[in-house]
């Protein structure tokens, strides 16, 4: 029986769901309807797009400063010596050693 209410509950909500109201008072044909879901279907999709954006541009952020922050602690050992001096390869074959001072 529990089931069965539950299984009733969650139809009904989904009913909801699709019924959604578009407009308050007022004659709505069923062109501007339509266009005002897909211009709401639009807004999702840009809103999520913006969503994925920040999240790319907050990952990059990250990393550049991790990134950054790692290169401190190498130039820092590079100059107390405590880290061999990094070795450029400029061409196949042919490299130098990158001295700072």
């Amino acid at each position: 029986m529990s089931r069965t209410k539950l299984a009733q509950e969650t139809r009904k909500k989904q009913k909801a769901q699709k019924n959604i109201q578009l407009q308050t008072g007022g004659v709505l044909t069923v062109e501007e309807g339509r266009n005002m879901v897909e211009r709401r279907v639009e807004d999702e999709l840009s809103k999520a797009r913006r969503m994925v954006e920040a999240a790319e541009q907050k990952r990059e952020r990250t990393a550049k400063r991790v990134f950054e922050e790692v290169a401190k602690v190498a130039r820092k050992k590079r100059l107390d010596s405590s880290l061999r001096p990094l070795y450029i390869v400029d061409s196949l074959g042919s490299g130098r050693e990158l001295v700072r001072g």
